[in-house]
């Protein structure tokens, strides 16, 4: 009886230091930090940057960018809602990865490219 307890016990020990191993190569365990995403500055991202965001695609990435050379520099992230394709549901669910830089210092320099 002695044995069967050491036994059990013994390979309880096992399992619970053999788990962490096995879920870090299964890709299951947790990661040892979470990643925050990226902030993305609006009036100096490029279309490749936009793709990196979910949801966004090439199409709508070249919109933004066009809107941003055509128009100047976007004074708010709110400004994004002109664009076809960025609905209100998409717009909050990129939000937390979007800031607008100095606008009036982007304007400027779009002003005088123009030129």
């Amino acid at each position: 009886m002695k044995r069967r307890v050491g036994a059990t016990v013994a390979a309880g020990i096992v399992a619970m230091l053999l788990a962490p191993i096995a879920a870090a190569q299964s890709g299951k365990g947790k990661p040892s930090r979470e990643t925050k995403p990226a902030v993305l500055d609006i009036n100096r991202a490029t279309t490749a940057d936009y793709e990196k965001l979910p949801g966004i695609g090439p199409e709508l990435a070249r919109r933004i960018v066009a809107y941003r050379k055509e128009h100047g520099a976007f004074r708010r992230v709110e400004d994004l809602l002109v664009i076809r394709g960025m609905g209100e549901k998409k717009w909050r669910a990129l939000r937390p990865y979007l800031t607008v830089g100095n606008a009036k210092r982007e304007r400027n320099k779009t002003a005088k490219q123009r030129q």
